[in-house]
């Protein structure tokens, strides 16, 4: 799977790897915070922060999968009408709490987004 910017992998993974140079690619929406680093920064905003950097050039895909499955799940989860067994409620406050937290990261997440979208679509 790959979100982004399809890259030779021997040849991203070195210290002096395609990481430091190639463009971002992908929908930002899905981009995990080393890739916010890389966009605004470059590679000096890795400086003191090796987690981000190993993040960067190992586990891009992995960030961009866990909020397609996250909007996955959550998607379904607004269709499923709230439970009325007997018990089910701790289970429902549960799902309500996800969704809600879901709702309020996708509301942000887009609107950052648009705005981005806007500056690069109108030049």
């Amino acid at each position: 799977i790959d979100f982004g910017l399809a890259v030779d992998s021997q040849s991203w993974v070195t210290e002096r790897g395609k990481w430091r140079t190639e463009y971002i690619g992908g929908d930002s929406r899905y981009w995990p915070p080393s890739s916010w680093i890389m966009h605004l920064l470059g590679p000096e905003g890795f400086a003191g922060r090796e987690d981000l950097c190993q993040q960067y050039q190992h586990r891009l895909d992995i960030h961009g999968l866990g909020i397609t499955a996250l909007e996955l799940l959550c998607t379904l989860g607004f269709l499923v009408p709230s439970p009325t067994e007997a018990g089910a409620g701790e289970v429902a406050a549960a799902w309500e709490a996800v969704l809600h937290a879901w709702q309020c990261y996708k509301q942000d997440v887009w609107q950052w987004w648009s705005a981005v979208y806007q500056v690069f679509s109108s030049g």
